[in-house]
C-alpha cells in the first residue's frame, strides 16, 4: 500500500513525514516495514524497533522523534494487517443469505438454494440498462420484507429512484409468502386486546426506512459514509444493523484513478476492494458492487479477415462468456474480477423466441445472468429471468 494513500495519510503518517520518507525512496508500506531490515538485531529490540531506528538515522534531524516513529510503524502495521479469526468462532457464526428468484438461488447456492451467502463481495457487471440495479434492488427489498435488518445503498450516479422501490415493494407484498395483512380466522379464539395487523402503508414505510441511501461521488466520501455507520476495519464493534452493502455503481468511483502509465490507481482499487472484503467478513455482510461494461477487442483473425466477413463471426478475445453474442466484458481492468468472490454478468437475451414461453407485450424484457467466475459455485452457469417494468420475474 502506498504511504500517501487515504488510509495512511494524514493519519497515522503526517504529510511531512511521508514526503521525508519519499526522499529516502520509501514509498510503500512494504518499503517502510520490510526493506533494508537490520541484520544486527539486538536482543532487547523488536524487529519493528530495529526498523524504526534504521529509518530514524536516515531522516533529517527534527523530522520526528524515535518513539513517535515507532508508534507510526506500529499503526501502519495494524492498518494493513488482516485481522485473525479463530476457526471455532467461524463455525459458530450464523451466515446471512439474501434470496432472489429460485433459478438464481440455485446457481449461487447449488446445495440448498438459499441465495447469496454473506461474508462475500459480489461483482454484478453488464452493459447499460442490462438490469443490474433492478435485479439487486429486487433482492434487497425482498430481504427487507422478510428480515428486520438494515441495508446500505451507496448511489454514485444520483439515479436512485424511490418510485421504483415502492413499485417493487407493492409487487413483492402480493406474493403468498408476503401476504399482508395476514388472513384472520374468525372461528379461532382471539385476544380482543391483541394489536391489529400492520397496514400495507406502514409495512412499506418500515422497509424503506431500513433502506439507507447515501450519495457518494468519490472514494473519500464512500469511506466517510462507511465510517459514520460503524463499518470500519478499525471499529471495535462486532455487530452493526447493516446486513447488506450495495455500491451502485463502482465504476465511476474507481475508473478515474486507473491509468496505463501508473500503478498508483491500481493500488487504490486493490486497497478499496480489500477493505470491502474485510468488512464483509467482520460484520457478516453481503456486498454487491455494480460494474459497467467495456468492449472486447477483436481476435487476431477478425482483424486480418476481409471486412465483409467480419460481421459473420462472433468470436471475441478474452471473453469469459459461453454465449457468442456477448461482445463486452466487465470494466475496471482484467484483474478486477479476482478482487471479488464472484463475478456475475447480466445481459438482455438476444433471441426472445428461445425463451421457452411468450413474452407479453407490456414492456417485459428477457435477460440472462451468467456466472463468469465464483469461489463458491460453478462458473459459466447461467439462467434467464424477466423484467416487467421494475419487477424481476
Amino acid at each position: 500500500m502506498r504511504l500517501d494513500s487515504d488510509l495512511l495519510t494524514p493519519d497515522p503518517l503526517s504529510v511531512s513525514l511521508v514526503e521525508a520518507l519519499a526522499r529516502l525512496a520509501i514509498h510503500t508500506s512494504a518499503d517502510l516495514l520490510l526493506s533494508d531490515a537490520s541484520n544486527t538485531l539486538r536482543s532487547s529490540q523488536t524487529p519493528l524497533q530495529s526498523r524504526a531506528l534504521n529509518i530514524y538515522k536516515r531522516l533529517p534531524a527534527g523530522t520526528i522523534s524515535l518513539r513517535d516513529l515507532e508508534l507510526c510503524l506500529l499503526s501502519v502495521l495494524k492498518k494493513i494487517a488482516t485481522p485473525g479469526i479463530a476457526a471455532s468462532d467461524l463455525q459458530s457464526r450464523p451466515r446471512t443469505y439474501l434470496s432472489s428468484f429460485p433459478a438464481l438461488n440455485r446457481l449461487i447456492d447449488h446445495d440448498n438454494s438459499r441465495g447469496f451467502p454473506s461474508q462475500n463481495v459480489y461483482e454484478i457487471s453488464g452493459d447499460h440498462e442490462a438490469g443490474k440495479s433492478t435485479l439487486i434492488l429486487n433482492i434487497v427489498l425482498r430481504y427487507l420484507l422478510s428480515q428486520p435488518s438494515d441495508i446500505l445503498w451507496i448511489d454514485t450516479t444520483g439515479d436512485f429512484a424511490v418510485d421504483r422501490s415502492l413499485e417493487i415493494l407493492q409487487n413483492l407484498m402480493e406474493e403468498p409468502q408476503y401476504s399482508y395483512p395476514p388472513t384472520i380466522d374468525l372461528d379461532s379464539d382471539m385476544d380482543p386486546f391483541a394489536p391489529s395487523p400492520p397496514s400495507l402503508e406502514s409495512i412499506k414505510e418500515d422497509a424503506l426506512t431500513r433502506l439507507h441511501v447515501s450519495v457518494a461521488f468519490d472514494i473519500q466520501t464512500t469511506y466517510e459514509i462507511l465510517d459514520s455507520l460503524g463499518l470500519s476495519t478499525n471499529s471495535s464493534a462486532t455487530f452493526v444493523p447493516i446486513q447488506c452493502l450495495v455500491i451502485d455503481a463502482l465504476t465511476p468511483l474507481l475508473s478515474p484513478h486507473l491509468s496505463a502509465v501508473s500503478a498508483q490507481g491500481h493500488s487504490l482499487v486493490t486497497t478499496f476492494m480489500h477493505q470491502l472484503k474485510i468488512l464483509a467478513v467482520k460484520f457478516d455482510l453481503v456486498v454487491f458492487v455494480i460494474n459497467n461494461a467495456t468492449l472486447l477487442p477483436p481476435t487476431q483473425n477478425q482483424v486480418n479477415s476481409d471486412p465483409n466477413t467480419v460481421a459473420l463471426t462472433s468470436s471475441f478475445s478474452h471473453s469469459r462468456s459461453i454465449f457468442p453474442f456477448v461482445n463486452k466484458k466487465p470494466a475496471l481492468g482484467p484483474s478486477f474480477p479476482y478482487m471479488t468472490d464472484a463475478t456475475l454478468w447480466i445481459a438482455e437475451w438476444q433471441d426472445v423466441s428461445e425463451a421457452g414461453g411468450d413474452i407479453p407485450g407490456d414492456g417485459t424484457t428477457l435477460h440472462m445472468i451468467e456466472i463468469f467466475r465464483s469461489r463458491m459455485s460453478a462458473s459459466n452457469t447461467w439462467c434467464r429471468f424477466k423484467i416487467r417494468g421494475s419487477i424481476v420475474e
